[in-house]
């Protein structure tokens, strides 16, 4: 039997958010039952490798811990030991943390008189302003400005929502600190997935995201098979690009929504007439 290695993702690939997705569960527990060799590599960090491995058994995958690779162990990477790091992030990132001899600080323990030496910003179910506060103030205080991952929209079944790369720009925009990101398709991911596949030859990286899956298999020099099973969020319309609506051009970017043009979006969400993005 021909041995196969993958490395595949977890968000719109095994589920969205916390819904499964048709067919897919039964699909990877039949590879590994086949005899495939997966290892689970995801952006987000909001739960332990534990964590996923449970979320996994869910949706009637049998994995362990040991084959699950998340963000928080890619910033893991980033952290010196006895480094103190406030942890605006989830779960995962205070597990890559410690795993690395780090000290996490909680923010609501954290003071502006208080000097640490990295932030961490990431998706968690818990954000709050008050956390992206305390994360400004660290940084102007002198700390790393460390992320996760650089996706900025994450996949739910209602829909996208912010992830935790806006996140992180949100406080490079207001300190002018350039974020430090660690997971896909960055280095330190990449370092993460050989040191726990011990440098094996991989067959595939499956994924959702050509931002980020695509672009690590490229890094990493392996093949890349796409997955349609969420949406690519929507680019932006060039500057000047026509409205494909009235054929006037717009001065200013809009985002097209669902293959309508800007003027259908815009006119359901303001009273003014035909606004298509056009500057008045």
């Amino acid at each position: 039997m021909m041995h196969v290695n993958l490395l595949l993702d977890l968000d719109g690939v095994v589920w969205i958010r916390d819904t499964p997705i048709e067919g897919s569960g039964d699909a990877v527990q039949k590879l590994l039952d086949h005899g495939f060799t997966i290892t689970f590599v995801t952006n987000n960090s909001t739960l332990t490798a534990d964590g996923y491995a449970q979320k996994l058994a869910r949706m009637g995958v049998v994995a362990s811990p040991s084959q699950i690779v998340h963000s928080g162990h890619a910033v893991g990477r980033l952290v010196e030991p006895a480094e103190t790091v406030l942890l605006c992030a989830g779960e995962g990132v205070a597990e890559g943390i410690k795993d690395a001899n780090g000290i996490c600080i909680d923010p609501i323990n954290y003071s502006g008189k208080l000097t640490v030496d990295a932030v961490v910003v990431g998706l968690h179910p818990d954000f709050s302003h008050d956390e992206l506060n305390c994360a400004i103030r660290a940084v102007l205080s002198g700390a790393r400005l460390l992320a996760p991952s650089s996706d900025k929209l994450y996949p739910t079944e209602t829909g996208f929502v912010i992830d935790g790369g806006a996140l992180a720009h949100a406080v490079s925009y207001a300190t002018g600190a350039e974020p430090i990101f660690a997971g896909k398709p960055r280095q330190p991911m990449i370092d993460a997935v050989n040191e726990r596949i011990n440098q094996a030859k991989v067959d595939f990286v499956i994924g959702d995201s050509l931002a980020s899956d695509a672009r690590f298999a490229a890094a990493m020099g392996i093949p890349f098979a796409f997955v349609r099973s969420t949406a690519e969020p929507p680019a932006p319309n060039p500057a000047g690009a026509p409205c494909r609506q009235c054929g006037r051009r717009s001065r200013i970017r809009y985002h097209e929504r669902q293959s309508e043009c800007g003027c259908r979006v815009f006119r359901r969400r303001q009273s003014r007439t035909h606004l298509a993005g056009h500057v008045f």
